[in-house]
């Protein structure tokens, strides 16, 4: 993944796409091998230097209490404090501006157990821009929410990486969501990479029958330099 890009991962349930995530995060450990971050292995690294290196989120948040927005999007400075330390009212501003930046400050005050499950996915994106990482890893960022709101999603993530020269990795299931706004997608099949194409410089063709290979059905149309998804009935 390169500074300014978004990536897909795309694969069948089970293929391995969510462990992957967890072992480029340092969540999970290689049986062999090294996972570099910037030239770091990241097996050598303290949660709190991964945590510098990489935001993830996961399928599900694991937030179960009372909490206003605004101090849970303060949670991605963290990695930043030492013991002890608490956010100061510069932290408060980048996180103001990570909320504004995504149209959520409305919610600032919001207790965030009351949101709408897409809400609760903007929320946790805004913390994960607070984190400061240079890599994101989302798990289905997309899950949560309603096909327009999906596709403001990806809009956003796409704007956020170009402007703060980000690099991200997604687990995606749509494949029309990838060829739209990713710069690169990923195939997982069993465990294995089968298929990696840059969407700017692969054919119609070579994208059908790459994608074929997870998706037996699926008819990739091209117009205008976009990509279009159909299915065989």
């Amino acid at each position: 993944m390169e500074a300014g890009t978004l990536c897909a991962l795309l694969g069948e349930n089970g293929s391995g796409k969510s462990t992957l995530l967890k072992l480029i995060g340092g969540m999970e450990q290689p049986q062999a091998g090294q996972i570099l971050i910037a030239g770091n292995p990241i097996q050598n690294l303290s949660a709190k230097q991964r945590a510098k290196l990489t935001a993830y989120l996961p399928q599900r948040f694991g937030v179960y209490f009372d909490t206003g927005v605004l101090d849970l999007v303060l949670m991605g400075v963290n990695p930043a404090l030492s013991l002890g330390q608490t956010p100061s009212a510069y932290h408060v501003r980048k996180a103001q501006a990570a909320l504004d930046y995504l149209h959520l400050s409305h919610l600032a005050a919001s207790n965030y157990m009351y949101l709408s499950e897409g809400e609760k996915q903007m929320v946790m994106i805004a913390r994960a821009m607070v984190q400061g990482a240079p890599l994101l890893l989302f798990d289905e960022p997309d899950s949560a929410l309603d096909v327009n709101n999906r596709y403001h999603l990806m809009g956003v993530l796409h704007k956020l990486a170009r402007e703060e020269h980000l690099g991200a990795l997604l687990v995606l299931h749509d494949p029309q969501l990838a060829l739209s706004y990713c710069d690169s997608v990923y195939l997982l099949k069993e465990g294995k990479v089968c298929a990696e194409m840059k969407t700017a410089e692969v054919s119609a063709a070579e994208m059908e029958g790459n994608l074929r290979q997870v998706f037996p059905g699926v008819n990739v149309f091209k117009r205008a330099d976009a990509f279009y998804i159909g299915y065989q009935r």
